[in-house]
């Protein structure tokens, strides 16, 4: 614990945080200021050198132990030269958040169309931990963090999903940007009846050569005695029938018929939300 002049004491965790009750970090008392991360923050110091916070606190590191940015001068002449990439550091929840989003929209073409809604969603019996949940649109993601210094090692993402089109994804994120997936369902590419009618007819025509459908015509849609819902399309001579249950934001498979009565074309079978197909019946 850190002993004040009064006698009271404080945790040290809170003290170099800045959370027992005094204005400013121990870093910003002696001048400098505070880059913030997850837990505790870097000392920044006016040469443009630093130190973790809770380094420069115990003597184990000083201005100019860690040297800033070189001035405009000292890199003219570096710049005829190609520089390497620098390295990730994730420091903060937040940095992880946007971390993992951009490999999303790279990996999974996963969009953050609205700005962050931050939600502190930590259990009281979390002991060193810190959950915190974020939502974008449709897109939640829910880390979690224990205490450490300078900055977490390892955020794990609980929960990662984007309620539109079924992706879910938990896994982990080092501070230096290395992401494990743990548990990965993909965006679902049948997404409502029109589209598990069509993904059908297109495996109809790769598997059976069938290819002469028209324009079709939606007769709508009739609610069964078994509480299932049937859309039925039709195109000349061919009816698809497209069965599923209702389910809420999306539907995990649907049960489909298509027919043609004057052929004596009929198949049955049913489509998952992914585009997995099992073909029931086909008879011609």
């Amino acid at each position: 614990d850190c002993i004040f002049p009064d006698g009271s004491r404080c945790a040290q965790w809170d003290f170099l945080s800045g959370r027992c009750g005094q204005e400013f970090t121990y870093c910003e008392k002696q001048g400098n200021t505070i880059e913030e991360g997850s837990n505790i923050g870097t000392c920044r110091f006016s040469d443009g050198s630093s130190c973790a916070e809770y380094l420069y606190l115990f003597g184990d590191c000083s201005p100019g132990d860690n040297p800033g940015e070189v001035s405009g001068d000292e890199m003219s002449s570096e710049e005829e030269t190609p520089t390497e990439d620098v390295a990730t550091e994730i420091k903060n929840f937040v940095e992880a958040r946007d971390f993992l989003a951009a490999y999303f929209l790279t990996q999974y073409g996963i969009e953050t169309t609205e700005p962050w809604m931050e939600t502190d969603i930590t259990p009281e019996d979390a002991g060193p931990s810190t959950t915190y949940r974020y939502v974008s649109g449709m897109l939640t993601i829910v880390i979690t963090a224990e205490a450490a210094a300078p900055y977490a090692p390892m955020y794990t993402i609980e929960e990662a999903a984007y309620i539109a089109n079924g992706f879910y994804w938990e896994g982990t994120v080092s501070f230096d940007g290395t992401i494990t997936e743990i548990v990965l369902y993909p965006p679902g590419t049948v997404l409502n009846e029109e589209e598990a009618r069509d993904a059908i007819l297109e495996f109809l025509g790769e598997m059976y050569g069938l290819t002469a459908f028209g324009e079709w015509a939606d007769e709508g849609l009739t609610q069964n005695e078994d509480v299932t819902l049937t859309r039925t399309f039709s195109s000349d001579l061919w009816v698809v029938v497209v069965t599923f249950e209702p389910a809420a934001p999306l539907v995990p498979n649907y049960q489909v018929t298509v027919e043609n009565t004057t052929e004596g074309i009929r198949w049955e079978g049913e489509i998952t939300l992914r585009g997995a197909i099992t073909e029931i019946s086909f008879s011609e």
